[in-house]
Parts: C-alpha cells; structure tokens; sequence
C-alpha cells in the first residue's frame, strides 16, 4: 500500500514519488501524468537503495482542465510499484511572496 503524504496545492505543483521497482516504473507514472492534464516542466530522478526516487515540477496543459492534484495523487498512489508519492504546493524563490 503506497503512503500519501499532506497537503497539496496549488499552479504547479511539486511531485515527489518513491518506486520499489525502477523498471518501467517512471514511464508509467509519467503516462498517468499526462493522460491526466499535466505537464512535466523540471524532472529530477536518482537511485536510492532499494528505489528509484523522482522529483519533478509539475505544470498545467493549455489544451485541457486538468484533473485535481489531490485526485493525481491517489491515482498515483495506487501504481503497484509506487511506495510513496508527495505532492507539495509550488517553491517560491527566497526574498519572493507567494502569489495570491
């Protein structure tokens, strides 16, 4: 069963998965990704032991609404070879605001 860490929100939010398996792990979740109205804008991906671990900027797709972040993430979640997935609201730049 995958761990579904809190909270989530907002633009572009950022996405953190954990695979037990690294063998067409990541092109799976990629495709869930973008079947669902997403984009990938920054990806970031390395071996840890015993998983492969992915970060990775997500951004909205201009043809199409896409599919709530918190309804993504227990989509995700639920890949067999996903251990854990975390969605976070986006980084603001330090000396920046966040945008209202």
């Amino acid at each position: 069963m995958s761990q579904i860490r809190q909270p989530i929100l907002a633009d572009r939010p950022q996405l953190s998965i954990r695979f037990t398996e690294a063998e067409g792990a990541l092109t799976r979740a990629l495709l869930v990704v973008g079947r669902r109205g997403w984009s990938i804008a920054d990806l970031r991906a390395w071996r840890e032991p015993g998983c492969l671990r992915v970060d990775a900027q997500l951004e909205a797709t201009p043809r199409a609404t896409p599919l709530p972040a918190r309804v993504l993430q227990r989509q995700l979640a639920r890949l067999h070879d996903v251990s854990e997935v975390v969605l976070r609201p986006p980084r603001v730049p330090t000396g920046e605001r966040p945008p209202c």
